[in-house]
């Protein structure tokens, strides 16, 4: 194969040229590579099916279940949590999307067209004209031919013969041979001789003449019908057959620049239907010998009637470039949209977080619920045997006729308030059961499948330790630290994304243009083509565009700014209220330790006031309905004392949600500690 590159000055545009496409295109695959995010594996990860736990049966009992377990458990079925994973993967999906702009596209095109025409009638009327000539020309050798085999049989018989004999064929020569034999008939004996001789040499030089005439006319006359025969009739119609292939392999980098090597192909034919080309081949003489004229070898055409157009085949390899100087230029605005997408998915991903801490606190909750609701239906119950004992005190005392029958009865009515009570908090504690089931998102927890609390109420904080919390460290840390917050300052970096892309998209567009490739030419076969290429051909241009009024662009920038700047309200605001809800929960916490100390002072209060009330009743010393009372208000004081423990467990909870200290992410998803469900957070 040789190449030739043609004069090879390198003039500005072609410089230029080779530079745009030596370093404008592999500057942005560093920037791609980066760039390019690896997303199938990690959505299919996120898109696991959701498949409920069912909870094993406990027996009569049920099954007794940690507060560690609870949440632990949530992590692993909550639906909400796989809701928002599959919402991550959705925009993982999406950012994928996006990158296909930068993928590298392969389009492959081959056509092939054979098309059938009736010959022009010009056309027609000269291939015609052309047989017609050959006609006459055959007709005029081949007669020629045969007219002078009958001279060289006159003219041998002549040079036989000592006069007499006409050549009829030639009626010049004849003349001229009748002239000669006169003169012979009447010449002296001195000059018969001399007349005789030149009688014989004209006889014999027009046989020679004519045999080589004639020996001309046949060979003529021959090649003339072998002519004719090759080239057969008149043609009517003509074909032709066209091909092409081109392959292109094109891509968009992130700076803006497309970039598309490519290979082309092209392939042309035509000819007289019916007919075919005809072909050079070396003359040969009688012998088979090469006839050679002045040194060079004769060379002869063949031909068979067809056009004698040889086959075209051109080839072309180069590559394509355009470099945008305005409009679609820098990967601000090009990238905008994978870049916004990244975004989007990082606030998702924030989010699955977020989720999974609202549901851990939603647990802590419904566990704290449920163990307030066990607590209340071993109080119930203890108020049921307290009642009874009452009962059974007041009917021995009317039975040793020291109190009224009459008693009996408002003995009996508390003991079915205690029942009522009891049933009651039985009823509520099934409530709690279900709805801690459906926190947990796990299956149904009827019949043995029920759940029983066996974490016991933290101990409360002093209220000096929730003194010494710093609450304005914790509101800063709160907003470093919440999900929520972060998913909503990723949406607005990818709202500051898209206006600058959008301000680069309105532009107007100034690309700059280029291709350099080289070319094959060839006849009769690729072969011949491929083994030259001549090079370099190239072409470098600017193309300009400006919309008049660019509504639309315009109008979609203006949309762009106000969904920034309502994501920038609703990050703002997501901030303050993050720091008023921890501001709040401190204060609602402080509040809740005191409650529950003053309950429990009421609880040891109550618990003796009972107990001396029993005493004093045993002994006569007060009222049925003091007694009633006094046990009615123990009840009362340990259901306050319940639902002040409940509430301090839960803020402590709260707060812990609040600044984001509740569960940690790690590498195998998250984590979470007996320590921070029921202990107050730091800042650190």
């Amino acid at each position: 194969m040789r190449v030739r590159l043609s004069e090879w000055r390198v003039p500005v545009p072609l410089t230029l040229l080779l530079l745009l496409g030596a370093f404008a295109p592999w500057t942005a695959v560093a920037q791609d590579a980066e760039a390019a995010p690896d997303t199938a594996s990690e959505a299919s990860e996120l898109l696991e099916p959701w498949r409920p736990e069912r909870l094993a049966p406990g027996g009569e009992a049920g099954t007794s279940m940690t507060l560690l377990d609870a949440v632990t458990t949530t992590l692993r079925n909550d639906p909400n949590i796989q809701i928002q994973e599959a919402e991550t993967a959705l925009r993982l999906g999406l950012q994928q999307e996006a990158s296909g702009l930068f993928d590298w596209t392969l389009t492959g095109q081959a056509t092939y067209q054979h098309e059938n025409l009736e010959l022009r009638q010009s056309v027609q009327e000269s291939e015609q004209e052309r047989r017609d000539d050959l006609t006459r020309i055959q007709g005029e050798t081949c007669s020629a031919a045969e007219s002078e085999l009958v001279k060289i049989s006159e003219l041998t018989a002549a040079i036989e013969s000592n006069g007499g004999v006409a050549i009829t064929t030639d009626e010049i020569f004849n003349a001229e041979l009748r002239a000669i034999e006169i003169l012979i008939s009447n010449a002296s004996p001195s000059e018969l001789p001399s007349l005789i001789n030149q009688r014989n040499l004209l006889l014999n030089r027009e046989l020679a003449e004519t045999i080589a005439s004639q020996e001309a006319n046949a060979n003529a006359c021959t090649e003339a019908m072998a002519f004719a025969a090759r080239i057969g009739d008149t043609p009517e119609e003509e074909e032709f057959d066209t091909a092409s292939l081109d392959l292109r392999l094109e891509k968009v980098f992130r700076n803006g620049v497309t970039f598309a090597p490519f290979i082309d192909g092209d392939y042309s034919a035509t000819q007289y239907v019916g007919k075919r080309n005809g072909f050079n081949q070396p003359a040969l003489d009688e012998d088979g010998n090469q006839i050679v004229d002045f040194g060079v070898p004769r060379i002869e055409f063949v031909d068979f009637g067809g056009k004698n157009i040889r086959d075209l085949y051109t080839l072309r390899v180069g590559f394509d470039i355009n470099v945008p100087l305005m409009r679609g230029s820098g990967s601000e605005e090009i990238a905008a949209q994978e870049e916004a997408a990244g975004r989007q998915v990082e606030a998702a991903r924030r989010l699955i977080q977020h989720t999974a801490s609202e549901r851990v606190l939603a647990t802590a909750f419904a566990y704290w619920d449920l163990l307030a609701a066990q607590d209340r239906v071993a109080l119930f119950a203890g108020s049921v045997d307290r009642q009874k004992t009452i009962t059974e005190v007041t009917q021995a005392l009317i039975d040793a006729d020291e109190m009224i029958p009459a008693e009996i009865a408002r003995a009996q009515a508390g003991l079915a308030r205690a029942e009522t009570n009891l049933n009651a908090a039985r009823r509520d504690l099934v409530q709690r059961q279900v709805a801690l089931a459906v926190a947990m998102g796990i299956e149904s927890t009827s019949g043995e499948a029920s759940i029983n609390a066996s974490t016991s109420f933290p101990a409360a904080p002093d209220a000096s330790a929730l003194g010494a919390v710093a609450e304005e460290s914790l509101r800063r840390s709160a907003v470093d630290r919440r999900g929520d917050v972060a998913s909503a300052r990723e949406s607005l970096e990818a709202s500051r994304i898209l206006v600058a892309g959008a301000e680069g998209a309105a532009r107007d567009r100034l690309d700059l243009q280029g291709s350099l490739y080289a070319t094959a030419v060839g006849e009769d076969s690729l072969s011949e083509a491929t083994d030259q290429w001549e090079a370099p051909s190239y072409s470098i241009g600017l193309s300009y565009e400006k919309i008049i009024g660019n509504q639309q662009r315009e109008g979609l920038v203006v949309q762009r700014k106000a969904l920034a700047a309502r994501d920038r309200i609703q990050h703002a605001d997501l901030r303050r209220t993050t720091q008023l809800g921890v501001s709040q929960t401190v204060g609602e916490l402080g509040q809740a330790l005191e409650r529950l100390r003053y309950a429990e002072e009421a609880v040891k209060a109550f618990d003796q006031a009972y107990s001396a009330e029993r005493e004093k009743f045993g002994a006569q010393e007060t009222t049925l309905i003091d007694l009633v009372l006094s046990e009615d208000q123990q009840t009362d004081a340990g259901l306050r004392a319940i639902d002040a423990r409940r509430q301090v467990a839960s803020l402590l909870a709260q707060l812990r949600f609040d600044t984001a200290t509740l569960i940690d992410a790690t590498d195998r998803g998250f984590a979470v500690e007996d320590t921070t469900l029921t202990t107050l957070p730091s800042a650190e």
